[in-house]
């Protein structure tokens, strides 16, 4: 059995959400991106793409702002030497 690592966009938009009164230029990057990546889904669900279609649209479409999302996250928080 192949055990798939995920990780839920939703969770960790509401994270951003609650602390971006606070750090709105930090959080807007975030955000904004995952905008871009719901707004992805949008378009292959009213496409009703299989889930081969969806797979190959998501990877075209999101894949690059998630490894954009990914090298800002490291940019700003990499260093952070915090745990928890």
């Amino acid at each position: 059995m192949e055990i798939l690592l995920a990780h839920c966009l939703a969770h960790r938009r509401r994270q951003f959400v609650e602390v971006a009164q606070n750090f709105r230029n930090e959080c807007r990057c975030a955000l904004e991106s995952r905008g871009e990546v719901y707004a992805n889904d949008a378009i292959a669900r009213e496409q009703k793409l299989s889930a081969p279609q969806q797979l190959e649209y998501y990877q075209q479409n999101s894949g690059p702002v998630m490894d954009r999302l990914h090298g800002w996250l490291e940019a700003h928080l990499g260093a952070c030497k915090c745990t928890g």
